[in-house]
């Protein structure tokens, strides 16, 4: 949608499923977690590509999303820019974990996994909107 209407120019693919759907709170981070995901390459890396793959198992389910832009260096904090930790907040709240791989001139990965069993923190309105 949005994202190709403002970067005609990126190529974005999405492959994968997740098999049963996922609880709400689950689906709700995915959701957040692919749209900053996303964002972010195309504001900071400057991809041609990115990829975003959702697999799924009866134990949880995992989103990597890779682009090939200038990519970065994560132990590097870049200041005003909250979006990977917000990525990982997010995962975190319901009791899941984001990865991200980087380095200058390699594009990025990030990769969040997510239990399909949610903390009751999660599930008692934490992430209501």
């Amino acid at each position: 949608g949005r994202t190709r209407a403002e970067h005609p120019g990126v190529e974005v693919t999405v492959t994968g499923a997740t098999g049963a759907e996922p609880p709400a709170e689950v689906a709700s981070v995915l959701v957040r977690v692919a749209q900053e995901a996303l964002s972010n390459a195309v504001r900071h890396g400057t991809p041609d590509r990115v990829e975003l793959r959702l697999s799924g198992s009866p134990a949880g389910v995992e989103l990597a999303v890779t682009d090939d832009g200038r990519g970065f260096d994560p132990a590097v904090p870049a200041p005003g820019h909250f979006g990977l930790i917000g990525m990982a907040e997010f995962a975190e709240l319901v009791g899941g974990s984001c990865a991200v791989e980087s380095a200058p001139g390699q594009g990025t990965l990030v990769r969040i996994s997510l239990p399909v069993a949610v903390p009751p923190a999660a599930s008692a309105g934490v992430l209501a909107d």
